[in-house]
């Protein structure tokens, strides 16, 4: 057995010590007592999930609904609708919808439950913990980027306090790029199969955006990505408008700017002016942060897509939002 695989057998072995912990604990937390964190691909969402968990003294589960997770059945027929693009392989990209529940979905209703009770066996969910003894804490931060299209169902279901993060769409294609997601899911990205297509009751709820839909179906990669960006954003407006959802929202630029201001501004609004407040490191370097990125300033993580795009990408995206009109999240 080379090296490699010695740290991956032992990674998998500590990973299933720590479920068996988590499982046991699980019986004393509640969902409502839950953190969920959403967001877009690269938009801070484990930088958040760390900073949401060192502040509540919390474990972490990360991505529950990544398909690299193996969770869904292929031989449940019950939604075989929503999930049937995360069996195929078809799209990474793929977010499940639920407008005021999930109950239609079994499988997808069971993960996420379990999920906010932190009783899901696997390493990947695991992956931003350092110590076996996170397993156990008696409080959960979730965090998922594929579920900005089942946001009130998860609040209306399960009632976590519930943060979406949002960051300037040029700063996320930059950083997808940098991290060449190009070749793999996000050039292979098609809008229809993604918002139009799935018989759950999207269609009706994203009707008002099948025009632009259908225009960058065959634009190109970033254009295509600024779209799916500027929709589920919008998506996200919609169930706290509409809906009425008591999703917090979050800006990665104010955080990156005044970490320890803006954080703790938000945390207040959320929880009250009378927490008690305990220092927390919002300096901490995400596990999904590259080696090369670890090490660069707050300007040069927040602005380094001026140079990394192009003009033609930075144009292209910067119209993408005018269309949609979600300018204000430029920054």
């Amino acid at each position: 057995m080379n090296r490699r695989n010695l740290f991956r057998s032992f990674g998998k072995a500590i990973s299933e010590v720590s479920f068996v912990i988590d499982h046991a604990v699980s019986s004393m937390i509640t969902p409502s007592d839950s953190i969920f964190v959403s967001g877009f691909w690269r938009s801070g969402t484990t930088w958040l999930q760390q900073c949401l968990a060192a502040f509540a003294g919390a474990k972490t589960i990360f991505e529950p609904l990544n398909p690299l997770n193996g969770y869904f059945n292929k031989n449940n027929a019950d939604d075989r609708r929503i999930m049937e693009p995360f069996r195929t392989g078809r799209s990474h990209a793929f977010m499940p919808f639920g407008e005021n529940d999930l109950l239609s979905y079994p499988e997808l209703h069971s993960i996420l439950s379990r999920a906010l009770i932190g009783d899901l066996r696997g390493h990947l969910i695991r992956k931003a913990r350092k110590s076996l003894l996170k397993s156990l804490k008696k409080k959960v931060v979730v965090k998922d980027v594929r579920c900005q299209l089942c946001l009130n169902a998860i609040e209306r279901q399960f009632s976590p306090t519930i943060f979406h993060i949002y960051r300037d769409p040029r700063a996320v294609i930059a950083s997808i790029k940098r991290d060449n997601w190009w070749h793999g899911w996000l050039d292979n990205l098609f809008l229809r199969e993604l918002l139009i297509y799935p018989d759950d009751g999207r269609y009706f709820f994203l009707s008002e955006w099948y025009d632009a839909i259908l225009y960058y179906e065959n634009k190109s990669n970033v254009e295509k990505i600024a779209a799916y960006w500027a929709i589920t954003e919008l998506s996200v407006q919609k169930f706290i408008v509409h809906n009425g959802a008591r999703i917090n929202l979050v800006s990665y630029e104010k955080l990156l700017d005044k970490p320890e201001v803006y954080f703790k501004e938000v945390i207040s609004k959320v929880y009250g002016c009378n927490i008690q407040w305990e220092q927390v490191d919002l300096s901490l370097v995400s596990p999904t942060t590259k080696l090369k990125r670890r090490n660069v300033t707050s300007e040069e993580r927040g602005g380094s897509w001026k140079y990394e795009l192009t003009l033609s990408e930075i144009d292209a995206i910067e119209k993408a939002v005018q269309r949609f009109g979600l300018v204000e999240r430029l920054f």
